[in-house]
């Protein structure tokens, strides 16, 4: 099987996968394993300087297991990818409208919000200066309590002079 016409070793390769399912359908699953895959197409292909013939990274592998099957050609893909393409740009399109509706209506929330809290602003600050509130400018302190101190027994004492240490 060192046939080099890429063609000739496909052809192979799908005579291998047959013979495969034909013997292996009723005990185990109708199809290999990825490994048993690649091992399979390496018999069939040979290497050249340690390198197999189509067998690039994993993803490449799977997508030439998918061709030979007869899972769709390439230009069947391409259609079917250039019609998902363009429901895909009109789903981006319809969700940007949408995007840009709600931000607009987000913003003029904003602005709106942000118009109401600086008229309420300016109207307590409107009262309290007038004082509608009785709301104090700022905490008086009582002069005497600062100079005496609760005791146990419940009677107030002045306050220790504070003593510098020598």
């Amino acid at each position: 099987m060192n046939g080099s016409n890429p063609w000739l070793k496909t052809l192979m390769y799908k005579e291998v996968i047959h013979e495969y399912k034909k013997n292996h359908h009723e005990s185990e699953s109708a199809q290999p394993s990825p490994e048993l895959d690649i091992e399979m197409w390496c018999k069939v292909v040979g290497s050249q300087k340690g390198k197999t013939y189509a067998l690039g990274p994993r993803n490449n592998f799977e997508r030439l297991q998918s061709r030979l099957r007869g899972e769709g050609t390439s230009r069947q893909g391409k259609g079917i990818d250039g019609v998902q393409v363009t429901a895909m740009a009109q789903q981006i399109i319809k969700l940007n409208r949408q995007f840009a509706m709600a931000e607009g209506k987000r913003l003029y929330g904003e602005r709106v919000m942000q118009e109401s809290l600086k008229s309420l602003e300016v109207q307590v600050r409107s009262h309290i200066e007038y004082g509608c509130f009785g709301v104090p400018r700022s905490p008086s302190p009582h002069p005497d309590d600062d100079d005496k101190k609760p005791e146990d027994d419940g009677e107030y004492v002045d306050r220790t002079p504070d003593h510098e240490m020598p």
